[in-house]
């Protein structure tokens, strides 16, 4: 009843509190029923971005890695890998490589899953110059 009045040019009235004197003020069963019928469901949101299950292929090496290489003569090179999700979302792992004691090297890297591609990348950089797209 409440649309037919503002399909009728009275919803400025109602919108003001005021109420017709033949308005019906509560909606009757089959009005009800109606309108569930008619009703439009919530939205759903879209899913989080990355968050399919190839952009957690990489989750096993998130940690942090005590290093261990054969540094020639018999020694061993030791260094720290340190890797986690991006702060800015699941959708990016950083690398930071630090080869001290042994080494004097630092470098980092992001990896990222490429939907198009169906594929991962990652870009490496370091304190020596050195850039790597893979």
């Amino acid at each position: 009843m409440f649309k037919r009045f503002i399909y009728m040019g009275f919803g400025a009235a109602l919108m003001m509190g005021c109420t017709p004197t033949n308005a019906q003020t509560e909606p009757d069963q089959k009005q009800t029923e109606a309108a569930a019928q008619t009703a439009t469901p919530p939205p759903t949101s879209p899913p989080k971005p990355c968050s399919s299950a190839e952009y957690r292929q990489l989750d096993f090496w998130v940690g942090t890695w005590d290093l261990e290489w054969d540094a020639g003569n018999g020694k061993k090179g030791h260094g720290t890998n340190t890797i986690t999700h991006s702060p800015y979302g699941d959708c990016v792992i950083t690398e930071n490589f630090d080869g001290a004691p042994s080494l004097q090297f630092k470098g980092m890297s992001v990896s990222m899953y490429h939907n198009r591609y169906q594929t991962w990348r990652q870009t490496w950089v370091d304190d020596q110059g050195g850039y790597y797209a893979l």
